[in-house]
């Protein structure tokens, strides 16, 4: 696969004008309105009436502007026939899309069922369009500079919800947890996850998005503290540590220290603070109650976003509240896709980890700009990574994951300019 692709890392032609902001005109929507799509959850009807509800007519012009943009993009794509994208994600993606249609198909909730593939469609053109536009230094950073002040202006919008205790209704059922537009404080933080590392990785760009990333790092830790996500606090500790060593033993001996000081405050101050003390045994009940949804619909799966359907029948005894997911990713995928959607997840994630160990072997070493970014990357990954083992956070599948991947795949690629 390597020999296979590494035609693509030798000439890329120049794009004309159009073209180019065709290309791009996806990856830039999402990375400025990227905070505000989770409110499109409203059209998969899985929030109870209890949580905070978006606004229909707000979520409605937001997918309008990402299908305009989409098919642009997709436009711009078809004509340069994908190049660049990745050939061995080709078939694993493929095997998802159909396996999680099938699973829609014969399960419970079609419509929502469509709005999850929908999703995911709009992912890979996300990402067709990103390892395009995204090879490009100056678009690059254009594109992160975008990100990065979309992610400061969500944190400060979230702690200022959080501080003000508005709206109340939001409040009182965040616990007083900082969420803003995600509607739920995890949601909130796995976002951070990757701002987080990508605004501190900019220690080796030009010095006006080095000073953003400082910026936008403080803004953002101060969010995650105040989202209270005990889970996504202890997952970015362990995942930094990929960045970390990238500075030497003697920087990551120090960070361990700080991270493990910082994780015992976390322990033993933020044990109960924002959350019902009940919550720390409840999810191992989740756990159980999904396991038997898993056992009963293991061949085809309930179908995409249908948990909270079967879950209030299924959970255990002594389950005191209904639940929207099975607070865990991969038993996620496997109660909603059964046996076969869950081997093509792994196969997926397997094809990815392999297309980025590609990305890891383009990159000039002398290059401090590219590795920082992607240690970053792969730090912002692991931590997602560890935090969907104990949640399922869709920011992270249908927003996040995508944008931070072309981002992290387009690093291996030539440089891609305009005319």
């Amino acid at each position: 696969m390597i020999a296979q692709d590494a035609s693509i890392a030798v000439t890329s032609p120049r794009m004309s004008r159009p073209l180019f902001l065709a290309t791009a005109a996806l990856p830039f929507t999402g990375a400025l309105i990227g905070p505000l799509l989770p409110l499109l959850i409203v059209f998969a009807g899985t929030l109870p009436p209890t949580a905070p509800q978006a606004n229909k007519p707000v979520a409605l012009l937001i997918t309008v502007t990402l299908v305009c943009a989409a098919a642009l993009s997709l436009y711009a794509v078809v004509v340069q026939r994908f190049r660049g994208f990745p050939k061995s994600l080709i078939a694993p993606l493929a095997a998802v899309i159909v396996t999680e249609f099938i699973a829609a198909a014969i399960g419970l909730n079609f419509g929502a069922g469509l709005f999850s593939i929908g999703c995911q469609l709009g992912g890979i053109i996300f990402l067709a369009a990103g390892v395009i536009v995204l090879a490009d230094r100056n678009t690059r950073r254009r594109f992160i500079t975008c990100y990065l002040i979309a992610g400061s202006i969500a944190a400060l919008f979230a702690m200022a919800l959080s501080i003000m205790r508005q709206p109340p209704a939001m409040f009182a059922y965040e616990h007083g947890r900082a969420s803003g537009t995600f509607l739920q404080p995890n949601e909130f933080a796995g976002y951070l996850l990757f701002v987080i590392p990508v605004a501190l990785a900019q220690l080796a760009a030009p010095r006006w998005l080095r000073t953003l990333g400082w910026l936008v790092c403080a803004i953002a830790i101060g969010g995650l503290v105040l989202s209270v996500s005990r889970a996504a606090m202890l997952s970015l500790a362990c995942g930094m540590v990929i960045y970390v060593r990238r500075f030497g033993q003697r920087a990551l001996l120090v960070y361990l220290a700080i991270a493990l000081a910082g994780l015992l405050i976390v322990a033993l101050g933020f044990r109960d603070v924002a959350h019902d003390p009940s919550e720390n045994a409840s999810r191992i009940t989740v756990w159980q109650g999904a396991a038997r949804i898993a056992q009963r619909f293991a061949l085809t799966g309930t179908g995409p976003l249908a948990f909270h359907i079967v879950y209030p029948v299924l959970k255990m005894p002594n389950a005191v509240t209904d639940e929207v997911h099975a607070h865990s990713v991969p038993l996620q995928m496997l109660i909603e896709t059964g046996v076969a959607g869950f081997a093509t997840f792994l196969w997926f994630v397997w094809a990815a980890i392999a297309a980025a160990q590609q990305v890891y072997r383009r990159i000039a070493q002398g290059d401090r700009e590219k590795m920082l970014l992607f240690a970053a990357l792969s730090a912002g990954f692991a931590a997602s990574a560890l935090q969907n083992l104990i949640d399922v956070v869709t920011t992270f599948l249908l927003i996040a994951g995508w944008l931070n991947l072309s981002l992290l795949l387009s690093l291996g690629r030539p440089e891609t300019a305009e005319q």
